[in-house]
């Protein structure tokens, strides 16, 4: 089995936290987490991946062990993030693949970085052009993704504080596919 290591890195705004397997000069593949994730998100995969690529799984600016600025969240700022782990981490050209959140700042990189991107995957994101109007409202289908706008609110860090495990568990038993998916060491990280 292939050995998963964490590391910290300071860059110019954060501290990532991350998330590496592989041998170091295979080609390298970032995978970009979703929300409410972590590395973690990708841990089951990373042991076969990292049989072809050097594995480099951040903690996203203010989720996991990384730091939390008070700004910055934008996914150009994101995606700058990214960019300069590689360079820290001394990479010129990977692959990227971003599911959420993390795909959303994968297509932001992608643009602006278009030669430092060998190759793309992104995937559960609307993709830009599109609007959200439709998904946010919530319908007799479902939930929709009302969670945007909440957290678009100083009201959401406010009713959620001290209860994120309840808040968060809520989503995977009612708006994942399999509620069990994900673990339950997952969920406490």
């Amino acid at each position: 089995m292939t050995a998963i290591r964490t590391r910290r890195a300071k860059l110019s705004q954060v501290k990532l936290n991350y998330a590496e397997a592989g041998a170091l000069d295979a080609p390298v593949l970032f995978l970009l987490h979703g929300w409410p994730q972590t590395w973690c998100e990708w841990s089951m995969v990373i042991p076969a991946l990292a049989e072809h690529y050097r594995v480099i799984a951040p903690d996203l600016r203010g989720l996991g062990d990384s730091s939390r600025p008070d700004t910055g969240y934008d996914t150009l700022r994101v995606a700058t993030d990214i960019v300069e782990l590689a360079d820290h981490l001394g990479i010129e050209r990977f692959r990227l693949a971003g599911h959420d959140i993390g795909a959303m700042a994968a297509y932001a990189l992608a643009a602006h970085w278009r030669r430092r991107v060998e190759k793309l995957a992104i995937f559960d994101i609307v993709l830009p052009g599109f609007t959200l109007d439709k998904m946010v409202r919530l319908g007799p289908d479902g939930w929709g993704i009302w969670h945007f706008l909440f957290h678009a609110s100083p009201l959401a860090e406010v009713l959620t504080q001290g209860r994120e495990e309840v808040y968060l568990s809520w989503f995977f038993r009612n708006m994942a596919y399999r509620a069990d998916a994900i673990p339950p060491d997952h969920v406490a990280a």
